[in-house]
């Protein structure tokens, strides 16, 4: 059985390098950015057009392993040695790298051979990643509809024991049949994406990651990993290692299983959990939002 790159189990990966160090941090960014696009394109159904979520999400991978190891190549002053070569009589300066010193980094090797080398294709696999621009074009969409997801699980835990009572099953028709008045009482409806049967085919491919999308949107968790950093920008590599901070990505996850758990309980929902020891987080109530998704059940 295929073992994909979902959210929960990059987090899991995130979770096994515990330390607060640098080394650490780079470690872990390696699975972090893979992570922040598997919240946009979840495995395995996440993908756009013929390009199917786990390869992105694969590429992704790859793509900031293979940016961490450069970076971290270019910081390792003792991976270089200072030597001169002599043109025309002049003697020009220039450096040059230490392969073996290089590979002696822990980190270094690491990163190559975890994310850069194939047992079988040994580094020319890394030919095959093909540029993100497709992917990326595509980020705003669906952040769109991830936000349509995060409205579901937001109606679910500030309407919970109300649409228990109307479930036939797991609750997840009257939610959207509540979802779907709000958006007309809004006047939101035009959006084609925004039908019954469109809106119920995207949760049962984003579950998991719309629980995260529901608490950056609704419980006041700006993680910076909820914003990819774009492939080419100059800052990439320091941008998610700024990102990859332990303490930080813990307690997301801890919450994360939080509001998992109460929704499998209470409605024998079947969302992945990352598998933490319970944590207890207060709950923003939104009562603004909850009067009127009461209105609407009745």
């Amino acid at each position: 059985m295929a073992i994909f790159l979902t959210p929960t189990t990059l987090a899991k990966n995130i979770l096994k390098i515990e330390g607060a160090d640098l080394d650490s941090q780079y470690l872990r960014a390696a699975y972090v950015y893979p992570f922040s696009i598997a919240m946009l394109f979840p495995p395995p159904l996440g993908g756009i057009g013929r390009i199917k979520a786990p390869t992105i999400v694969s590429r992704a991978k790859a793509t900031a392993a293979a940016k961490l190891f450069d970076h971290r190549a270019f910081d390792l002053d003792s991976a270089w040695a200072n030597t001169e070569y002599e043109l025309f009589g002049l003697k020009i300066p220039r450096k040059t790298l230490r392969t073996r010193t290089l590979f002696a980094d822990r980190v270094a090797r690491s990163l190559f051979s975890s994310h850069l080398f194939n047992s079988k294709d040994g580094i020319s696999h890394l030919l095959k990643v093909p540029t993100f621009e497709i992917t990326e074009k595509e980020f705003d969409t669906r952040k769109e509809e991830m936000g349509r997801m995060a409205d579901l699980v937001n109606i679910y835990m500030l309407c919970g024991p109300e649409i228990k009572k109307k479930a036939k099953y797991n609750g997840i028709d009257v939610v959207i049949n509540v979802y779907l008045k709000y958006l007309t009482m809004c006047g939101n409806k035009d959006d084609e994406t925004a039908d019954e049967s469109t809106i119920a085919k995207n949760w049962g491919r984003f579950d998991s990651a719309a629980v995260f999308q529901y608490l950056y949107m609704f419980q006041g968790q700006n993680h910076p990993i909820f914003s990819p950093v774009a492939i080419d920008s100059e800052n990439f590599v320091p941008e998610i290692l700024s990102m990859s901070e332990f303490c930080a990505l813990l307690k997301l996850f801890e919450f994360y299983d939080f509001v998992s758990s109460k929704l499998n309980e209470m409605f024998s929902l079947e969302i992945p959990v990352i598998g933490l020891p319970a944590a207890s987080f207060e709950l923003k109530d939104n009562p603004k939002y909850r009067d009127k998704f009461l209105a609407l059940l009745k």
